[in-house]
């Protein structure tokens, strides 16, 4: 059933949306869903304001905020978000475990381009990161 009131739409489901067929109307569901959600968490005051694209982005940021660090996620940099920014002065990029021809060119335009507005990356994956994230921050310290 669908009602409408002062230009808003009411939908009705009765059963769950991951149980419906793939679609762009299970993908619709699914985006109100997590619309909701976030809506929840920024009333509740428990929303980050950083914008990470995945765990491996959090674990650093948290990590280098417990050494003192300021740290910025998804700053936009020359058109480009990039990972993490520290103190304002140097940008983090935090690569995924595969490697691949498309995305290392993506990763090389993203770099220049964050050079090209001034600042120094230092660039890791998440494996060198499982392997010793002390020594990740190492190299990190270097660029301050």
């Amino acid at each position: 059933a669908v009602t409408r009131a002062k230009n808003k739409m009411i939908n009705f489901v009765s059963k769950d949306f991951t149980d419906l067929p793939e679609g762009l109307f299970r993908r619709y569901l699914s985006y109100i869903k997590e619309y909701e959600e976030k809506y929840q968490k920024i009333v509740n005051h428990e929303l980050d304001e950083n914008t990470y694209k995945n765990s491996f982005e959090r674990d650093v940021a948290d990590t280098l905020r417990g050494l003192g660090y300021e740290v910025q996620a998804g700053v936009e940099l020359g058109g480009v978000n990039a990972d993490l920014l520290i103190n304002n002065k140097f940008v983090i990029e935090c690569d995924g475990v595969k490697d691949n021809l498309k995305t290392n060119m993506k990763n090389m335009r993203k770099q220049a381009v964050i050079e090209r507005c001034g600042f120094k990356v230092c660039r890791f994956s998440y494996r060198e990161w499982l392997k010793s994230s002390e020594a990740c921050v190492n190299r990190i310290t270097n660029y301050l």
